[in-house]
């Protein structure tokens, strides 16, 4: 154990030492023209972070449901064929499962701000009328959002009307064939009777 004088004098050393470089810094911030923020700044900017942070994930969240509810639109429209249906099928569970429980399980994990509910809930998220997208939504363009994913839904529309076009075309080209077959049977039975 140290006796009293010992630690009198380290406790007297140190705090020359921290009144020396409180000096010190004092002159470079005075030199740099630097004002130092005090704890009420700090924490302003400190629950700043927090909100924007918290809004960000929740953005990002939004945009996956709306992304997997457009995907569902489209298996609503295409359900007759199969590879759409495949491939849209596994963006949804990419969207829905993957990216979307990990992005709210870090927002649950990390929300602080007081503007924004502590917990979302899973089965609350993929909810597009959930009342905490009333409060992303507005900030996100939402329109411009919208724009895009109907510009896509058309551009898959018109793939499909030229797929389902020459779907046609080769069941038209097929019908033909079997009827001038046909009509050659017909005509080989009437030269045969005749």
């Amino acid at each position: 154990m140290m006796s009293p004088s010992i630690t009198d004098d380290r406790n007297a050393q140190l705090t020359t030492q921290l009144e020396n470089l409180e000096k010190r810094l004092k002159a470079m911030e005075k030199r740099h023209r630097i004002v130092r923020w005090s704890l009420q700044h700090c924490a302003a900017i400190l629950e700043s972070l927090q909100t924007k942070k918290s809004h960000c994930l929740l953005a990002t969240i939004y945009r996956l449901v709306l992304a997997r509810s457009f995907y569902c639109g489209l298996v609503r429209k295409y359900v007759d064929g199969q590879t759409i249906a495949v491939r849209l099928s596994r963006k949804i569970k990419r969207t829905s499962d993957k990216q979307s429980k990990q992005q709210n399980n870090t927002y649950n994990g990390r929300n602080k701000s007081p503007q924004f509910p502590p917990r979302l809930e899973y089965v609350d998220v993929l909810q597009q009328d959930h009342p905490v997208w009333s409060q992303v939504s507005n900030s996100l363009g939402d329109s411009l959002l919208r724009a895009k994913q109907h510009a896509v839904m058309l551009h898959y529309m018109c793939l499909r009307a030229a797929e389902e076009r020459d779907l046609i075309q080769a069941d038209l080209q097929n019908g033909l064939l079997h009827c001038r077959q046909e009509l050659g049977l017909f005509e080989e039975a009437l030269a045969s009777l005749g």
